[in-house]
């Protein structure tokens, strides 16, 4: 075997391990220990007292109904608190909100400058419960949320507990919707090992006691937080059956521009918390190498294995080249002129993985740069 055709192989082999054999080994271990999930809470007097937090920057209508989804959550209405945090640069809508607001649910401004670590890190110190659960304005919690969270931070070994966003089945994003599905999957199989690599963003629920402020440029809060956790000994774990429903929908393009933020998101981490990388330190280090480092190798390995395949027929016969080329050049025109439910489909799922390569590419050369201000 050539020099060119082994670079081939061994990149799209990286590429295989990091997609399907790695993260079939952690689900297969995870299935086989057989860690079960606590019996919902049985809420009463006694029940810890929750303080469900979310930042937000949205329309007054938005943030309305996502007070009243939460008034409606089966939790004793005295053990709970609703904290709303608007964004800096919203500071002047506070008083137009706090009319609108039942007199229970608390309102604070974020901490300058604008951003939702700022936010969160002044809803954390409004709040006064034992239990921290954070939300998004934009998605519905199912009713038994809290009572589904809340018993596994019974457990003194456990930091944070993180739930799953269930997308709707008319997002474009067919790709993505997929890639979440299978990422909360994996991040539920990694909790029951050792730990999960990260949380949701929109449902994830940690003692107060154990919060620290966020930096005021973070990006994802979803990671540093829970890493911050592992880093000092504690297990994150998720629970799928704690569900929190997504109201938006999105297309292939702006779901690359998200994942250009969360995947720069990553590299930000890892500056901030170096000892991420020691796995003398990092007692989670196989699995945050496994799923959130060498996913960022993707498009690289692609086009490695891409350009060292071309080189390897090349060498073995010139003319395979060639007819590679027109083979893909007839491909890529009958998935362009011809009609069809399924060429529309092949061609909005090459568009997807297209978008979802070049925001990993964009995040490494982010990473790189320690450009952080990707929010615009």
């Amino acid at each position: 075997m050539s020099y060119s055709c082994f670079l081939a192989f061994s990149a799209l082999g990286l590429v295989v391990f990091t997609w399907l054999v790695f993260p079939a080994t952690v689900i297969s271990l995870a299935a086989w220990r057989g860690v079960s999930e606590p019996p919902p809470l049985d809420v009463g007097a006694d029940a810890p007292t929750v303080s469900v937090i979310f930042a937000t920057r949205d329309p007054i209508e938005v943030i309305l109904r996502r007070v009243e989804n939460l008034r409606d959550l089966d939790y004793p209405a005295e053990r709970l608190e609703i904290v709303v945090a608007l964004d800096h640069s919203n500071a002047s809508d506070r008083d137009a909100v706090s009319s609108l607001l039942p007199a229970d649910v608390r309102l604070v401004v974020g901490d300058a400058p604008s951003g939702k670590p700022g936010a969160l890190n002044a809803g954390v110190r409004a709040a006064t419960a034992d239990i921290l659960v954070f939300a998004d304005a934009r998605q519905h919690f199912d009713p038994r949320v809290l009572r589904t969270l809340v018993p596994h931070l019974a457990d003194p070994s456990i930091g944070a507990v993180s739930g799953t966003v269930v997308r709707p089945h008319d997002c474009e994003s067919t790709l993505v919707r997929h890639y979440t599905e299978f990422d909360q999957r994996l991040r539920h199989a990694s909790g029951r090992l050792i730990a999960s690599m990260g949380v949701m963003g929109a449902i994830y629920a940690m003692r107060r006691r154990d919060w620290l402020p966020l930096p005021p440029d973070l990006i994802l809060d979803d990671l540093y937080v829970p890493m911050r956790l592992v880093l000092a000994g504690y297990r994150v774990t998720a629970d799928l059956r704690a569900v929190a429903f997504e109201t938006r929908t999105t297309d292939a393009r702006q779901e690359a521009s998200r994942k250009v933020r969360t995947l720069t998101g990553v590299y930000q981490v890892v500056a901030l918390l170096p000892d991420l990388l020691l796995p003398w330190r990092n007692r989670g280090w196989v699995l945050f190498c496994g799923i959130k480092l060498l996913r960022l190798l993707t498009p690289w390995a692609l086009a490695l294995a891409a350009a060292a395949g071309a080189i390897g027929m090349a060498e073995v016969s010139p003319s395979s080249v060639q007819w590679l080329l027109s083979g893909a050049a007839l491909a890529a025109a009958v998935l362009v002129i011809v009609p069809g439910r399924i060429t529309a489909r092949l061609r909005s799922l090459i568009r997807q993985f297209a978008y979802l390569q070049y925001a990993t590419a964009m995040a490494t050369v982010n990473g790189v740069r320690q450009r952080w201000d990707v929010w615009h």
